[in-house]
């Protein structure tokens, strides 16, 4: 309608069962219905760009005569729009929805729109098959009778019908696959203890509606042949998977982090070896420990990442109060804004900081509350979770016993990558596959360095950070490395400096290289341990190489490193 427009009778009251809304455009009038093309799929969609189309006729017909009041929407019997329910039964949903709208309107939202939002959402839940419509509608309209009891003339029954009439039309026309997704997104609001919330008036008889209480539990059985086998999708190929929450875990300072950003550039610009090669995904990061100006934005430009596609995530309260990601609370708008971006990976760094502050992080109970559900969500939204964890200063030679707090953060990961220094290198650092429900327990390790390089100049001066160098596969595994610095000694590290001081001359006397036979019998002579030389070999970067006919092995020291003054490979493990 053009602005200005009245449709109605004097006071514009449009009759039973109507709805309107008002916009700076004007007027939308519309009747309690179903779309016209519901059973294709069809579905009402907001129009917020260009002109507005004309009227169709038979609505701009409707519409000639601007005092006429159209003919009231006869009464709404709940019963002729009885809804399909399975007795699937999850009642505590409804007492979620009565408690939001108690808390809502005594906090001064609107009776009216809290109503409507809280009938549309508990009739699609009852088209789902969780309660019983006619329970809702009896529930809540108990509700917002008793809320506008004091309004005096307000045609309360009328209004009501008008509501309720519009949640059928709305749970009836909607899409049967989003109305579960919808609905089990909100089990896990479900299960988390709510506050109680006190009626609206001393004695009123709503306290019986909304006192909680322990939810009617069923039992039910699904028959295995019913449930499809689904491939496991891999976002970094045979060590992450898509719809699943993966762990890196190592010491403060090893490197956790800058793995972490050169694998969210890989994502961004298609180099990840998994499902999504070749395809660019966005990736949500949740940081707190890094500064993202003198931080987080370094390490993305030294490991090339596509930074239109990396989001920060933070949360607003009441509009204007930043505050750090919380899980599980904050669940329903992550899954919302994964769908929106279409994020292939979400970075929890560290995961512990996530977790809301009344949770316990050393007990496992509490740990699930928070990572269970992260966990149906990533699967829901078809995203890789990975969050990064610190692990304690014990000498367990078991990577996962020394990830600190519960047994649980390891438990419901699917996935453990593990780093830590190459005990016969500092400046090497290993990160192994620590655990892998999903795939692959054998996998090799990968070694790698961290490099300093300069990705900008300011005006306040350059800015350095550091960037991953992969080094390839390591042929210790992390257990054998935790082994090895659990039995060093001392005595065992002189030992093998020394073995490194006359392993390095040796080879330099030999012009570099020398059968590797001939080095060992040659070490042997000089009172050098063969695992003692072993070590030296790898602390020095002697390479192991065949050549020569018959093959023979050789080791040769390593050619000097030359400074390149750029950027060093991006590629991922496994990429050419």
């Amino acid at each position: 309608m053009p602005p200005g427009r009245r449709i109605g009778n004097s006071t514009g009251q449009l009759g039973q069962g109507w709805g309107e809304v008002r916009g700076t455009n004007g007027v939308i009038i519309a009747a309690p219905s179903v779309h016209l093309d519901a059973d294709q799929g069809g579905r009402y969609e907001w129009q917020t760009t260009g002109r507005v189309p004309e009227l169709p006729a038979e609505l701009a017909a409707m519409l000639t005569d601007a005092g006429d009041v159209i003919d009231a929407a006869s009464d709404t019997d709940v019963t002729a729009y009885r809804l399909t329910y399975t007795r699937n039964d999850k009642p505590g949903l409804l007492d979620v929805l009565c408690r939001k709208f108690l808390a809502s309107t005594g906090a001064g939202a609107s009776r009216h729109e809290t109503a409507v939002d809280v009938t549309t959402h508990a009739l699609k839940e009852a088209q789902a098959g969780f309660y019983p419509a006619e329970t809702a509608v009896e529930r809540l309209g108990t509700l917002f009778r008793d809320s506008v009891a004091d309004d005096a003339g307000r045609p309360v029954e009328s209004e009501w019908r008008g509501i309720v009439a519009y949640a059928v039309g709305c749970a009836l026309a909607d899409d049967p696959h989003a109305r579960r997704i919808e609905t089990e997104k909100r089990l896990s609001v479900a299960a988390t203890p709510l506050p109680e919330i006190q009626p609206l008036r001393a004695g009123s008889p709503l306290s019986t509606v909304v006192t909680p209480s322990s939810p009617r539990r069923t039992v039910r059985l699904t028959p295995a042949n019913v449930i499809d086998p689904r491939p496991v999708r891999w976002l970094w190929d045979g060590r992450l998977a898509v719809g699943t929450l993966g762990l890196i875990a190592g010491r403060e300072g090893i490197g956790k982090s800058t793995v972490a950003y050169q694998l969210i550039a890989d994502v961004t610009r298609g180099r990840m070896p998994g499902i999504y090669y070749g395809q660019p995904k966005a990736v949500i990061v949740a940081a707190t420990e890094d500064s993202w100006s003198h931080t987080i934005i370094p390490r993305l430009m030294a490991a090339d990442a596509d930074r239109s596609l990396v989001y920060r995530i933070d949360v607003e309260i009441d509009g204007d109060i930043h505050a750090p990601l919380s899980l599980p609370h904050d669940n329903i708008e992550l899954e919302h804004v994964i769908r929106e971006t279409g994020a292939a990976l979400i970075l929890l760094d560290p995961l512990m900081s996530r977790l809301d502050a009344s949770l316990d992080t050393h007990k496992d109970a509490e740990v699930r509350r928070a990572l269970e559900p992260l966990v149906r969500m990533a699967e829901q939204a078809d995203a890789a979770v990975l969050g990064l964890i610190h692990v304690n200063k014990s000498t367990s030679k078991d990577p996962l016993t020394l990830i600190m707090g519960s047994r649980a953060f390891s438990a419901v990961a699917r996935s453990v990558l593990f780093a830590m220094r190459d005990p016969d290198d500092d400046n090497v650092i290993l990160l192994g596959q620590e655990k892998n429900n999903l795939g692959r327990s054998d996998l090799p390790t990968l070694a790698f360095t961290i490099v300093n390089i300069c990705v900008a100049v300011t005006s306040e001066g350059p800015v350095n950070t550091g960037k991953v160098q992969w080094l390839g596969e390591s042929s210790l595994s992390i257990k054998d490395a935790l082994n090895t610095v659990t039995e060093q000694t001392p005595e065992t590290k002189t030992a093998t400096q020394e073995a490194m001081d006359w392993l390095h001359d040796y080879l330099m006397l030999k012009g570099g290289a020398e059968k590797s036979s001939a080095v060992k019998r040659a070490a042997q002579a000089e009172g050098h341990a063969t695992t003692t030389l072993n070590r030296a070999k790898n602390k020095l970067g002697v390479i192991a190489e065949m050549s020569g006919f018959p093959r023979t092995s050789w080791w040769r020291l390593p050619e000097p490193i030359e400074s390149t003054g750029g950027v060093q490979s991006n590629h991922a493990p496994g990429e050419s």
